[in-house]
């Protein structure tokens, strides 16, 4: 497979989008390493323009984190050594199919109590709350499939 500076030559015009896509490129192998834990709720999505995308499967997030984007600026700024600078942050909402599937091979040769149990501390952990009326389903929105046929 070629490189991407091996496409596109070393003309002047493309040099910004190849040192873009270079750093883009480092900081997501390091993106763990920079964030520490936060790393597990904020997921490195690409560079442009000196804008950080980030993506994150909890909502709360996308709000929370308006309060830490100069800390976040900081280490990633710090992480470039000054040859590369970041000046803004945004955050998106993004379900990803494998964060709501889960991973049903894991739940191979467990019981069905076991299954439900898994399935529900997932759940939980994906920040879904039980049903405000039945309180046995957890649901994104707090009311379940069974409830709201019996609302409407």
């Amino acid at each position: 497979m070629r490189n991407l500076s091996d496409i596109l030559g070393d003309e002047k015009k493309f040099r910004p989008y190849l040192n873009e896509y270079r750093y883009s490129k480092k900081l997501s192998l390091e993106w763990p390493t920079v964030m520490g834990p936060l790393s597990a709720q904020l997921h490195f999505s690409y560079l442009k323009e000196r804008v950080l995308m980030l993506e994150t499967a909890q909502a709360m997030w996308v709000n929370e984190i308006a309060f830490y984007k100069d800390q976040i600026l900081e280490k990633v700024n710090t992480f470039f050594l000054g040859k590369y600078k970041v000046k803004q942050v945004k955050v998106q909402f993004s379900k990803k199919k494998e964060t709501i599937l889960g991973s049903e091979l894991g739940y191979i040769g467990l019981s069905l109590e076991d299954k439900i149990r898994a399935e529900n501390e997932r759940k939980l952990a994906l920040g879904y709350i039980l049903c405000r009326y039945c309180r046995d389903v957890y649901t994104e929105d707090g009311v379940c499939v069974f409830c709201r046929s019996a609302i409407t």
